[in-house]
């Protein structure tokens, strides 16, 4: 389904359809699962307090 104000882009990944008048993302499956696990490492990487390592700060810099 395609709203008049969606916008398709490629960005690197199956990213189906974003729709900027509803707030909503639609994503395949595949990914969705994959951004499941990805915050879960996340997550058990921030419990084992990872803002502590060395290169942590190199790291947050390289994404902003």
């Amino acid at each position: 389904m395609r709203n008049e104000g969606s916008d398709h882009r490629d960005l690197g990944g199956p990213i189906v359809e974003v729709d900027v008048h509803v707030n909503e993302v639609v994503v395949s499956r595949e990914l969705y699962e994959s951004l499941k696990e990805d915050s879960a490492f996340l997550q058990a990487l921030m419990g084992a307090g990872v803002d502590n390592w060395e290169g942590y700060d190199l790291a947050t810099e390289a994404i902003e």
